[in-house]
């Protein structure tokens, strides 16, 4: 299932593929792309994107290009990639999991407006 492309691409960007077992893996949240799980590897404990639709394979290539650009506490790091159930033509993103809140959720909880500066920090 979507060897080729994820070999491809992860050649490419310089990422590791990750082979993870669908029993390794608990949904945690869904958002635009698709579905978020919380899953083990070894010793790490990471969140995979997987897409619902292979048409957000194009936004999940920009996302892998800005997450490769951008080092910042804030932001997690991205592992590389997995099978997606979606097949051959898409792959799930392998990133670091942070505990808390989405970040939906936490824009959601926050009362009142940000300022410009926390705008563009964010």
């Amino acid at each position: 299932m979507g060897d080729k492309l994820i070999n491809s691409v992860s050649s490419k960007l310089n990422l590791l593929k990750f082979d993870l077992i669908d029993s390794d893996k608990v949904e945690i949240g869904r958002g635009g792309f698709g579905k978020v799980y919380k899953a083990n590897y070894n010793s790490l404990t990471l969140a995979i994107k997987d897409p619902n639709d292979v048409s957000k394979m194009e936004d999940m290539l920009k996302e892998i290009k800005n997450l490769k650009t951008v080092r910042h506490k804030n932001i997690p790091y991205l592992y590389g990639l997995t099978e997606s159930k979606l097949g051959e033509n898409a792959f799930g993103l392998v990133i670091e999991y942070v505990k808390g809140k989405s970040f939906d959720n936490f824009i959601a909880s926050k009362t009142g407006s940000f300022s410009t500066k926390t705008m563009f920090l964010i």
